[in-house]
């Protein structure tokens, strides 16, 4: 078919263009005029014609790739890779909106394949790999609504679009995933470098000075350093999980990833004065070298774990409102009673007073049970034997 024919589809679409009642009954065709009818079959030829490489007369945009072709619609993605359309029937009006309605926010979800923020050079194009990836998205795209244009039920095409999403996710994943764990290493490794600077110089630093200072700044860089690690392996595990945004750039990406470090390693130094003062497991071993592994094993899980900070802040809380004491270390080598406080077995002062009392109250009801058996049953006798006078004086 020949440009001239082509651009003669808009007028075309227009003579087709009638009441919407009639163009939902499947015999509308038959039922036009001749001038309508021969315009139907000159743009369904049109239709027909159109490949990859073309002109769209109706859109005005150049096919890239064509994702599904049909006597009624065409469906492609032009060479910017968006997705257009086109109908020469009206398909389901609620179908196809819904439809459309989703494929404009995935398409803004998938824009970042297309963002020259993440490329070396701005004036760089896409790389292959992301036209590929942002062809097929948006081509999955294209076939929920192929579905929508054929008539298809909305729960059939929001399948599709489902896929489409996983599709994107995937794609987001591995964008952010590798700057970001860069960053989040970094962060870590500027940790590592403070502790190890600190051990092998700190005690000159701290010469004349505190010793107890010196143990401590040494205790909390080493937790630190577990702590930002542990919170590195939680992140390596689950970035899909953590919602990273590729559109956002990679200043965002290296704020998230050191305030992710940040937060592991101040938990761990929370956890430490915690396990320091006593509050927290510190008397499971009596033995120090397993105390020193205990330590460090909850400092990384400190930063592994995102539930380890509400517990100490809910533990200190208990602690300062008088409910949870301190742990004291355990009476005698033998089976010797042990202090209340971090170990699981101990029982609080106020459950042991609680207990007290009850024991209490328990053994002085049993006492007035008894006294008050005691009173009945004296009661009892002295009437039977009341009764015995009164009837051997009635006999005499």
């Amino acid at each position: 078919m020949s440009n001239a024919d082509r651009e003669k589809l808009p007028e075309y679409l227009t003579a087709i263009s009638f009441d919407d009642a009639k163009r939902n009954r499947d015999s509308w065709l038959q039922q036009a005029d001749a001038p309508t009818q021969e315009a139907y079959r000159n743009a369904m030829e049109v239709l027909s014609s159109l490949k990859a490489g073309d002109v769209d007369p109706w859109m005005r945009g150049k096919i890239f790739k064509i994702i599904r072709k049909s006597t009624r619609y065409i469906i492609y993605l032009d060479d910017q890779y968006t997705l257009r359309w086109w109908w020469l029937t009206r398909p389901n009006e609620r179908a196809v909106s819904l439809v459309q309605a989703r494929i404009s926010q995935l398409s803004k979800e998938s824009a970042f394949l297309l963002a020259s923020k993440w490329r070396m050079r701005a004036s760089a194009g896409p790389s292959a790999r992301d036209i590929e990836q942002v062809t097929h998205i948006r081509s999955v795209m294209g076939e929920a609504l192929a579905l929508a244009l054929s008539d298809a039920s909305v729960e059939e095409c929001e399948a599709v679009l489902a896929e489409a999403k996983r599709y994107i996710e995937v794609a987001k994943d591995q964008r952010t995933r590798p700057a970001f764990l860069a960053f989040f290493l970094l962060a870590v490794a500027v940790i590592g470098s403070a502790m190890w600077l600190w051990i092998c110089y700190g005690d000159e630093c701290c010469a004349g000075g505190d010793p107890d200072l010196f143990s401590f700044i040494r205790r909390a860089l080493i937790a630190a350093f577990a702590g930002g690690f542990g919170a590195m392996i939680s992140a390596m595990t689950r970035t899909r999980d953590l919602g990273l945004e590729p559109i956002a750039g990679w200043r965002s990406l290296m704020i998230e990833a050191v305030a992710r470090a940040l937060i592991g390693s101040g938990t761990a130094i929370l956890l430490t004065l915690a396990f320091d003062s006593g509050i927290l497991l510190k008397n499971v071993t009596t033995d120090t070298g397993v105390q020193q592994y205990l330590w460090v094993f909850l400092c990384v899980v400190a930063g592994l774990s995102e539930r380890i900070l509400p517990a100490l802040v809910g533990r200190a809380e208990s602690l300062v409102s008088g409910q949870v004491p301190t742990s004291s270390p355990s009476s005698g080598s033998g089976g010797g009673k042990s202090g209340g406080g971090a170990t699981g077995g101990d029982t609080t002062a106020a459950e042991k007073a609680a207990a007290e009392k009850a024991a209490a109250e328990k053994a002085a009801a049993e006492k007035t049970a008894a006294e008050k058996a005691a009173a009945e049953r004296a009661a009892a006798d002295k009437a039977a034997a009341d009764k015995a006078a009164a009837n051997k004086g009635e006999q005499m």
